[in-house]
């Protein structure tokens, strides 16, 4: 019986042990990871295109061709976001509409801040908000705000800002790129840019990093892109062009 007991004790032991080693991991990766990325000072970056900096994330406004602005994600600290957008003279009251990339909280946190907006998800997110799936082992997503669902290749104009939706899952199920007006292409954090690669999101924050690279792939392809946006990495600083393109999708092979 007491050979029994050390055996049960040793075995609850391990599994602590290992748990502990497992957390101790996950800190030092999520703790690297933040380090790499790039904090991009508050301000106008394009014409009518503004970076929110929230410390270690970064969200967008657009300007309409009124005084309304819709953003790219929402950021995760309320304070900062409305500091830097007092600084930059925008109305968090007239920004009348959210695109999510994703629904991890960093990104979904500032929601509240935006009065006005009508908040967009693609179709395929909605199951990491309604308890269907988990975002990674136990966790979940929530996102406490009423929203309206997006479809794959979905095209809406709202205050005469052309906004196509592009599926692109791998971070998330239904982790989703916009592109605006045509030229400028905002993708959360479907990749990261390090010293001016493109590359792929840190596999460890991925839900399916393979899907991630065809995803990658598939927006590389998209004729016209000016600008890339991150959420995390900045932007990039030249046009993507048939040749970039194609380096993109031969570097993830």
């Amino acid at each position: 019986m007491k050979k029994n007991i050390k055996i049960f004790i040793s075995i609850i032991l391990l599994a602590v042990l290992l748990l502990i080693g497992y957390l101790v991991a996950n800190f030092i990766t999520v703790n690297n990871t933040i380090k790499s990325m790039k904090a991009i000072p508050s301000g106008m970056v394009e014409d009518d295109i503004y970076l929110i900096n929230n410390q270690f994330v970064s969200f967008y406004i657009v300007k309409g061709t009124t005084d309304n602005y819709i953003a790219i994600d929402a950021g995760n600290n309320n304070i900062l976001s409305a500091a830097a957008m007092k600084e930059n003279n925008l109305d968090p009251n007239k920004v009348i509409a959210v695109f999510l990339t994703h629904t991890d909280p960093d990104h979904t946190a500032g929601i509240s801040l935006f009065k006005n907006a009508s908040v967009y998800i693609s179709k395929q997110e909605e199951d990491l908000i309604n308890g269907k799936k988990n975002r990674k082992f136990f966790k979940k997503n929530s996102l406490g705000h009423s929203y309206l669902l997006l479809s794959d290749n979905q095209v809406l104009d709202i205050d005469r800002i052309k906004i196509k939706c592009i599926l692109t899952p791998g971070h998330t199920l239904g982790s989703m790129c916009y592109l605006i007006n045509d030229n400028y292409l905002f993708v959360g954090d479907t990749l990261s840019l390090i010293n001016g690669k493109i590359g792929v999101f840190d596999p460890f924050f991925n839900m399916d990093t393979k899907t991630l690279k065809k995803s990658i792939k598939k927006i590389a392809t998209i004729p016209n892109v000016k600008i890339i946006f991150t959420a995390h990495y900045g932007f990039t600083e030249q046009q993507l062009t048939p040749k970039i393109a194609k380096g993109i999708a031969g570097s993830l092979n």
